[in-house]
């Protein structure tokens, strides 16, 4: 009975090809691999859409795979007998394109980037050219063969944050590549529509609902990726769609990125922190890159500071870095110039991120779940920067809840204006409870932000906290301090919200309670 059944998966889904609707110039083929769970004939219109856009006589082939899912093993040879097929059809051509959608993504970025190439281009949706083939910061980028990256701005399963904006920092931003290397992003798409017919079980759990039609879709979709297969051919007056494209991305992604890059990501401007790809250049627990973010919060833990000015450093570290680790500790300082009538201190932070971002798979979020950061105290700030006294409840409000309510209010104003009115309108807000004070470091370092859902209430932000006073050593200790223990006073600490989390907020996730994908025609 197994034998039957598998024999029946198996059989079900045959190696399917369309013959071209232009018999021009040379003939080429667009071979296209389907995503997870995903029957390939459900592309068809689209492919067809594409064959209608392109100037070539373009053939398109549809392997399939077992249960409609890609396998790397047997792409291959799916690929080969598809040509095979339309060989024995008429296709003498020898230029392939290739195309993915989703998982496809994944699998035929490896098998284009072998060597030889099979692959002339390549187009890739609802997916992204995987960061191991660049170097976050722009030191490298190689991935070998011509690759246009399409997103929708309401994919729920991919997201834009990371199919849209990381790749157009990586590749155009960075490395300038526009021409071969475009990345676009078409408004109001999302996961589904790059097919059609019943979405699949993972689409109608995570997508988001789209608000533009599936033709109209298919139509801005075909258009770019005919366009993109026309100019790689070399076509006289070929490109121009997609570049106009590639101009209009840039408006899109432009506050998604200032985000991240305040943040101080290690996929973006700061890969060299504990846990980024360039940890290997931090020493005895210090690193090399900083968050602009934390300077913002320690300015809010600030304040006035009696009319002085004020400045604020930051530095990645390993917060947890002690001498007994073979690390350094790394505890804010303040310094002042009287003469300036200024004030400053250092600052250090730690990044976390959820469970999946290593991965590389877009499903999860790309932004930091939280930014551990040690700051001064108000009154520290106050006694050893001003020289004026000050009592410890100067400290007493939540200022980590001041400061995630700012990192919102950032994402709220810095958000596309389409995006930040259909948030408005449709999504789940981020709402602030007090700050969760602990009483000692391993306390505060093993504790997380927490990010309580709801309802339609909204999602409720609360951070870990520690504060210290400035005699704090002499008030919890009946013994003078050794010489080799640092001075545990004068500390405001905070795990705080990223302004690039806030930002994957409303472009993505607090999107899905009231957008789900819902039923499709």
């Amino acid at each position: 009975m197994f034998l039957c059944v598998l024999a029946t998966l198996s059989a079900a889904a045959p190696n399917t090809f369309i013959k071209p609707v232009k018999s021009t110039g040379t003939p080429v083929a667009l071979i296209w691999i389907q995503g997870a769970l995903i029957p390939a004939h459900l592309y068809t219109p689209l492919l067809k859409a594409v064959q209608n856009a392109s100037s070539q006589e373009l053939w398109v082939g549809q392997p399939s795979f077992l249960v409609d899912t890609p396998e790397p093993a047997r792409l291959p040879a799916n690929v080969a007998d598809t040509l095979k097929m339309m060989r024995a059809a008429g296709f003498k051509g020898t230029t392939i394109y290739f195309g993915a959608h989703s998982l496809g993504t994944v699998f035929l970025q490896l098998y284009c980037a072998a060597v030889p190439s099979p692959c002339a281009a390549q187009v890739l949706t609802g997916g992204f050219i995987a960061r191991k083939n660049y170097y976050p910061g722009g030191a490298r980028f190689d991935y070998p063969v011509p690759t246009l990256t399409l997103g929708g701005s309401l994919d729920g399963l991919a997201r834009v944050t990371r199919t849209v904006a990381e790749s157009y920092y990586q590749q155009i931003t960075l490395a300038g590549q526009g021409a071969d290397f475009p990345v676009a992003v078409i408004e109001g798409m999302n996961h589904y529509q790059w097919a059609g017919g019943s979405p699949s079980l993972l689409e109608q759990k995570r997508d988001l609902r789209p608000e533009i039609s599936i033709n109209e879709a298919h139509a801005s979709a075909s258009a770019l990726i005919g366009d993109f297969l026309d100019a790689q051919a070399k076509l006289p007056g070929h490109g121009a769609k997609v570049a106009a494209a590639v101009r209009t991305t840039a408006d899109f992604v432009r506050p998604v990125i200032g985000a991240y890059l305040f943040e101080g990501s290690r996929h973006f401007n700061a890969p060299r922190q504990i846990g980024g790809p360039g940890s290997k250049k931090c020493v005895k627990g210090g690193c090399p890159e900083q968050s602009g973010w934390a300077t913002v919060a320690q300015g809010l833990v600030a304040g006035k500071l009696d009319g002085w000015s004020f400045s604020a450093t930051n530095e990645y570290v390993d917060c947890s870095s002690n001498p007994l680790t073979g690390g350094e500790f790394h505890l804010p300082h303040i310094s002042n110039n009287s003469a300036a009538r200024s004030v400053h201190t250092t600052t250090y932070s730690q990044g976390k991120w959820d469970v999946g971002d290593d991965e590389d798979t877009g499903f999860v979020y790309t932004s930091a779940s939280e930014i551990g950061t040690k700051m001064s105290s108000r009154q520290c700030l106050l006694e050893l920067g001003v020289g004026v006294p000050a009592n410890f409840s100067v400290d007493e409000p939540d200022f980590c809840r001041q400061a995630n309510e700012h990192a919102y209010k950032y994402a709220l104003e810095h958000a596309g204006a389409a995006t930040a009115a259909r948030y408005a309108k449709l999504g789940q807000p981020y709402t602030f409870g007090p700050d969760l004070q602990k009483s000692g470091g391993p306390l505060f370092l093993g504790a997380g932000i927490s990010y309580e859902d709801e309802g339609d209430a909204g999602v409720r932000v609360s951070s870990p906290a520690q504060k210290t006073e400035r005699d704090y050593w002499k008030n919890h200790f009946p013994f003078p301090r050794p010489s080799s223990v640092p001075d545990p006073g004068c500390f405001h600490y905070c795990k705080l919200l990223s302004p690039a989390r806030a930002m994957e907020w409303i472009y993505v996730d607090g999107l899905r309670r009231h957008m789900p994908l819902g039923e499709q025609p």
